[in-house]
């Protein structure tokens, strides 16, 4: 028996994490909390990510989750913010990694396009 490559490795670290997101283990420490809060009242942050990693991925090109979350600033930078909310628009960066695991766990085209490292939260 051989030993694991760092593929391998990598790829059973990354189907942990998609069983912690089906069993909904994301969401109890207190970041996946706030996380889940701001989804549900930013869906077209989920929707719009959705759309511009979809476009890069059918080009070929891999990109992290961050780059992401600067086009939709510069989307809504150069917008006239008429789909902004009253308290403005605003990405927390601690919500990159929710959001990549949540766009792989809805969408079966996008599943291990993003790469990722274990959630440090300890679930409270």
């Amino acid at each position: 028996m051989t030993a694991p490559t760092p593929a391998d490795l990598l790829r059973r670290a990354e189907e942990r994490e998609e069983a912690s997101w089906r069993q909904g283990s994301l969401f109890t420490d207190r970041v996946g909390r706030q996380w889940m809060e701001y989804h549900r009242g930013h869906p077209e942050v989920f929707r719009r990510l959705v759309e511009v990693a979809r476009r890069y991925k059918a080009l070929g090109i891999r990109r992290g989750m961050g780059f992401f979350f600067e086009i939709l600033r510069h989307e809504h930078l150069m917008s006239d913010g008429d789909h902004c909310d009253a308290q403005g628009f605003a990405l927390n960066n601690s919500y990159r990694s929710r959001y990549a695991r949540a766009i792989e766990g809805a969408c079966d085209d996008l599943r291990g396009y993003f790469r990722k490292r274990a959630l440090r939260a300890p679930a409270e």
